[in-house]
């Protein structure tokens, strides 16, 4: 009997070749469940280095704002942690560091809530003339 890996396979009906298989696993399936969330965090990176690279062509004024440029580098810094995660498993662990990367980005952006959460909220109070009564 062969064995199934992954999910999706498993779901399928499946009819056993001898070009397919190696050590009696579906080699085909294995390599295709992993191809995809490579390619995705590919994308991601091409898509965010190429929002940097015309933010800088666009006008070079945008690294003055210090929000933006650490914004950005962040959201480029978690895509990296994922992708090296994801990167130096085997492919049996990819899912569980795949649930770490995830812990990871999100606290991140918990991190970034938080820190524009206070921004706002002091920014309210300073628009909203409500400073004299924090200052007695």
């Amino acid at each position: 009997m062969t064995q199934q890996v992954g999910s999706t396979c498993a779901n399928r009906l499946y009819r056993p070749r001898p070009s397919r298989d190696f050590l009696d696993i579906n080699v085909r399936c294995h390599v295709v469940e992993h191809a995809i969330p490579h390619f995705a965090l590919s994308i991601s990176m091409l898509l965010k280095l190429g929002f940097a690279i015309s933010l800088l062509v666009a006008q070079q004024r945008f690294l003055q704002s210090k929000g933006l440029v650490l914004l950005t580098l962040t959201s480029l810094l978690g895509t990296v942690i994922v992708t090296l995660l994801l990167g130096i498993v085997p492919g049996v662990l990819v899912s569980i560091t795949d649930a770490i990367g995830a812990i990871v980005v999100g606290a991140l952006g918990i991190i970034w809530g938080l820190f524009l959460l206070i921004g706002a909220i002091v920014s309210l109070i300073k628009s909203s003339h409500l400073d004299h009564i924090f200052k007695s």
